[in-house]
């Protein structure tokens, strides 16, 4: 692990073990299993979202990262009306009717009213991460000086719908991707810190990937950026 690696490793496990949530939205991506194994010894629960009618792929990478880091699992399967069910309330809440932005916050809708049911709190999400780290597949194919516009771009207009939601229903988020004291130091890396290549591979959010690629398996580090 090279300085730049550790110097992120410890910023983001001070971040997130200062967090006092012990319910984490899962999906066995990179940015929430590395936040799982971070709090992993403080008594952290964790929920994944997975459809009945048509399974994703979290189930199974949510199931190897619960059992490789040895946290409670809750796999909570809803069925196509529970979605549609989700999607009315979404947009109560958010107030609009954009297609994207409605599509890419059911999941958050459904892991938080599950919370709610349990009278939970608090929860640690790993949002941020992908436009800090440049996790998106998008950004991936930028050039260098391309890309580092774009996130000073992103970092100015990023919002993140589950706050409104988790707000709306009495949650608070708790996101260290998105702390201003990782913000700055990402600020300070290199591109190729952010964005490199691995068997010819291009992958975003890469100082993450290297700083926690002992701590996981190796097909949760390299797992390829999938929606909700």
């Amino acid at each position: 692990m090279n300085e730049t690696e550790k110097n992120v490793r410890e910023l983001l496990e001070e971040i997130t073990s200062q967090c006092d949530a012990n319910w984490i939205a899962f999906s066995g991506g990179l940015d929430s299993s590395i936040l799982g194994h971070i709090k992993k010894d403080q008594d952290l629960n964790a929920v994944t979202i997975i459809t009945k009618d048509f399974l994703g792929t979290d189930l199974g990478y949510s199931q190897i990262v619960g059992k490789h880091i040895g946290i409670p699992l809750e796999l909570k399967y809803v069925n196509i009306n529970e979605i549609f069910h989700a999607i009315e309330n979404t947009i109560k809440i958010l107030k609009n009717f954009n297609d994207i932005e409605i599509r890419n916050s059911i999941v958050s809708y459904l892991y938080l009213n599950i919370l709610k049911e349990k009278n939970v709190k608090k929860v640690i999400t790993g949002d941020g991460a992908d436009e800090i780290f440049a996790g998106y597949n998008f950004l991936i194919k930028k050039d260098h000086a391309k890309l580092k516009i774009e996130l000073e771009r992103m970092k100015k207009i990023m919002h993140f719908t589950s706050e409104k939601i988790a707000s709306e229903l009495g949650i608070s988020v708790q996101m260290p991707y998105i702390d201003q004291n990782m913000i700055k130091l990402v600020e300070t890396l290199p591109i190729n810190h952010l964005v490199n290549e691995k068997n010819g591979i291009k992958f975003g959010k890469w100082v993450l990937r290297k700083a926690f690629e002992n701590d996981l398996p190796s097909s949760i580090i390299w797992r390829k950026k999938t929606p909700m």
